[in-house]
């Protein structure tokens, strides 16, 4: 048996020897590219490649370092502006082309990028020009991409996966450097379309842009239609600022974004680092992050992830920039062992500058990192951001080689020599997204200042989160002031039934919520979508029934008190005989009004919590979790607007986040009261 095991371990090492040769043997250096310039000074790489059948264009502006401040995001703006058209020719009119010739173009805040087959190149070159040469800035499209954007804005603010990278960008470079700024709905609202033609033309200049042709093309067709097209593009004296280096925190800087009501919190650490694109350090500091934050198979994962069981997903990634690069490491957490993971995070960076790493795993992270940087040569756009960053960084003309040759000969006591000054753990940004009351306690231990930093979703210092309550609100007071605000008790116990219809859209399908109600606990709740009935719920004051698509659904008991709750008028007027726990927990800011929040215990145990307007009583927000595919998820239903009938304020629009990838929003579409509906209507079959 031993004979056999040791056989078959040669087997292996003869095998895996053969498969690293001819992973040496097949990989292709990356075609040579040609350049020239034109006499306007736009730079023109060509890179023949008949492989790849199709032609891809880029038309690259190497935006100067320049602060937006109050205006940030009007260089993404303005270069979406761009597919709107031009003096020659409308957005129409560039979709009607697009469709002809069988292309792809988007725009952005660098420029254009493209596609299309090998005999529409000169249609593509032409129309690239005029966009970029003959812009129009038209206001009406100004105003949709404006919109468009907010609303992303808005909808990101929601994902603490999203707003810990952003907001770790301002602790990392400061509010005041370009890489620090934050596009937010107001500095949106403070752009205009003559605004962003203003840029424009102060910007996009061709002497500081690249025309990027790669795939099956000839070099001297391009030269002659880019000097036809291009050459008229007038040169300018481009904008230049300047900026200090960001440096690490003289200390390790702990951070909290408070959000209430998440399943998970997010861990992010982070640190500024000096790491140029092609410098010679480049490939070991990849190989210690690789090693250390490897999404699949790094040491964090590994721990955090298959062993510890505290991280549902861990990574870190390296960024190498001119100016100034970065490290940053993210984790998606349970929000009662943010001290653990942060420690074990801690303790591998230590571990890396200590230990020296074995062979067998600088081995394996050698190999996954030469396999993606394979894989990202085959995608077009990662193909031509490479050939820009050989122009942009003067690199060889054979970088690709040179990479792979470096990370071949990375040792492992050069990683040791490398880890020793790649980062300090005592000079870190950490920061952590979630629940500030369970959150800023765990991490205080490890501030050396023992200061918890607290910011909002745009990187803004909140003063005072914890803002003192009155010493005469109480649970049963909010509760009262907010039934006083939607009409007073007297009114609401006057309401004998009602019926709310709201409505919303689906991937673009209309969908309709028709809900009725009858004192003192009777619904009918009937959902549509493009007008057939897909989920009818209901409930004759003891028995309910559901139906999903017509067929009668099991109804078990936690469903059942669920459905009683909803079936109420009014709950908030129930919620004493009922048998309901409020606390209240604190005052704070949502959005720009200060709210009281409770948490509220149904009589079963379930819990949620509700802000309601410190000024005016309504209901603002209210957070439950529910379950969902991976575990529990945080479901956010904000109240936008009211709408008064009969002296009664009732929800005019309402936003739904959590349940579907993307928010929910619902309108207000009819209302009845006391229009006498029969208990006919609740019948449960």
């Amino acid at each position: 048996m031993k004979k056999q095991v040791f056989l078959f371990s040669i087997l292996c090492w003869f095998t895996a020897l053969g498969l690293q040769a001819q992973q040496g043997e097949a990989y292709q250096p990356m075609p040579p590219y040609q350049r020239f310039d034109l006499e306007n000074g736009l730079k023109v790489i060509v890179i023949e490649n008949p492989a790849l059948q199709e032609v891809y264009l880029q038309l690259f502006v190497d935006l100067p370092l320049m602060g937006e401040r109050q205006l940030a995001g009007m260089a993404e703006l303005t270069g979406r502006l761009l597919m709107a058209g031009s003096s020659n020719r409308n957005a129409a009119q560039i979709a009607e082309t697009l469709d002809t010739t069988d292309a792809t173009l988007s725009s952005g805040r660098n420029g254009l990028f493209g596609s299309c087959p090998p005999d529409n190149i000169g249609t593509m070159l032409q129309m690239m020009a005029d966009m970029v040469i003959n812009p129009s800035f038209p206001v009406a499209a100004f105003d949709s991409i404006r919109q468009t954007m907010i609303s992303g804005v808005l909808s990101s603010r929601s994902d603490p996966t999203a707003i810990a990278p952003k907001v770790a960008a301002v602790l990392r470079n400061g509010s005041e450097h370009p890489y620090g700024e934050l596009i937010t709905p107001q500095t949106l609202n403070n752009l205009t379309a003559a605004r962003c033609s203003t840029y424009y033309y102060n910007t996009f200049k061709p002497e500081m842009s690249y025309l990027v042709v790669a795939g099956d093309v000839n070099t001297d067709q391009v030269r002659v239609l880019a000097g036809q097209y291009f050459e008229p593009w007038k040169r300018g004296s481009g904008l230049l600022e300047y900026y200090p280096t960001p440096e690490p925190p003289e200390q390790t800087k702990v951070s909290v974004i408070h959000k209430i009501g998440m399943a998970q919190a997010v861990l992010h650490i982070s640190s500024p680092i000096v790491l140029n694109p092609g410098s010679a350090n480049l490939p070991r500091v990849k190989m210690l992050n690789q090693i250390l934050g490897g999404e699949t198979a790094g040491r964090l994962h590994q721990k955090l992830h298959d062993e510890k069981n505290l991280a549902f997903r861990v990574f870190s990634e390296v960024e190498a920039d001119p100016q100034i690069g970065n490290w940053q490491l993210q984790a998606t957490i349970r929000s009662n062992k943010v001290d653990s993971v942060c420690i074990v995070a801690l303790d591998e960076i230590k571990r890396l500058r200590t230990e020296k790493i074995p062979q067998a795993e600088l081995v394996s992270a050698r190999r996954q990192l030469l396999a993606a940087f394979e894989q990202d040569l085959d995608r077009p756009e990662s193909m031509i951001r490479y050939y820009l960053d050989l122009a942009r960084y003067k690199l060889p003309a054979d970088y690709d080689v040179i990479y792979r040759k470096q990370l071949n000969e990375v040792t492992a006591d050069e990683l040791l020599e490398t880890a020793a000054g790649w980062l300090q753990t005592n000079q870190l940004h950490i920061l952590a997204v979630g629940n500030k009351n369970e959150l800023a306690p765990a991490l205080k231990p490890l501030a050396p200042d023992s200061t918890i930093y607290f910011f909002n979703s745009f990187g803004k210092p909140e003063e005072e989160l914890a803002i003192a309550l009155p010493q005469d609100v109480d649970p049963a007071s909010v509760i009262d002031h907010y039934l006083i605000a939607i009409g007073g008790k007297e009114k609401l116990e006057a309401v004998t039934d009602l019926r709310v219809v709201m409505t919303t859209h689906i991937q673009g399908m209309s969908m309709q919520i028709d809900l009725t109600q009858k004192a003192p606990a009777k619904m009918n709740m009937r959902v549509q979508i493009g007008g057939n009935v897909v989920n009818q719920t209901i409930f004759d004051g003891e028995k309910a029934q559901i139906k999903v698509m017509g067929k009668p659904q099991p109804v078990d008991s936690a469903t059942l008190a669920g459905i009683k709750e909803q079936s109420l008028l009014f709950p908030e007027l129930r919620y004493q005989q009922r048998g309901y726990t409020l606390q209240l927990i604190g005052v704070e800011m949502l959005e720009e009004k200060k709210a009281y929040v409770l948490d509220i215990t149904r009589p079963g145990g379930k819990k949620f919590t509700a802000y309601f307007d410190a000024e005016t009583g309504l209901k603002l927000r209210t957070i439950a979790l529910q379950p969902g595919p991976a575990g529990e998820i945080a479901v956010v239903d904000d109240i936008l607007s009211y709408k008064e009938m009969e002296g009664i304020k009732f929800p005019a629009q309402k936003k739904s986040t959590g349940l579907m990838p993307v928010p929910l929003e619902m309108e207000l579409l009819s209302l009845e009261i006391n229009k006498g509906v029969d208990d006919s209507f609740f019948k449960v079959e």
